[in-house]
């Protein structure tokens, strides 16, 4: 839902109908729950984080890798795997996405790409997707 839409909601909302303001409340809850579904779903690792690198949404896929609980993990996690030339500050004031890949011997052996992309046309935050690439790795060097 598109955020002015629910600026003239919260502008109007001494005018609307207790009844439809309930429905709008249901259809945006099962949304939220669609959403949360799908990205759950997904097999890579997927976080969400805000304008100040609050963690919104972590999926099961990134807890598994980070091998931590929710609420464990923080923007220093991810940029650690991504070198020491690069920092939350430096993610958060790029305009661009970044892409790195990388190779980690914690929680196991592993070799990863992390994309961190800026959301939003005025700096909403940033997506932290994680893939792991050791199966595409494992095949490459069996074939040498």
């Amino acid at each position: 839902m598109k955020k002015d839409t629910i600026d003239k909601l919260i502008g109007r909302i001494d005018h609307i109908k207790e009844e439809d303001l309930q429905r709008f409340f249901v259809k945006l809850a099962e949304q939220q729950g669609f959403f949360q579904q799908v990205f759950e779903a997904i097999q890579e690792g997927l976080i969400l984080l805000d304008n100040k690198g609050k963690i919104l949404f972590v999926n099961k896929a990134a807890l598994k890798l980070f091998d931590k609980e929710r609420g464990q993990i923080t923007p220093d996690d991810f940029c650690i795997f991504l070198g020491r030339d690069c920092s939350w500050d430096t993610i958060q004031q790029s305009q661009t996405a970044v892409s790195r890949d990388t190779e980690i011997f914690y929680p196991e052996h592993r070799f990863l790409n992390i994309f961190i992309s800026p959301i939003g046309s005025k700096n909403q935050g940033h997506l932290v997707l994680i893939r792991d690439e050791t199966p595409r790795h494992k095949k490459k060097r069996g074939k040498h």
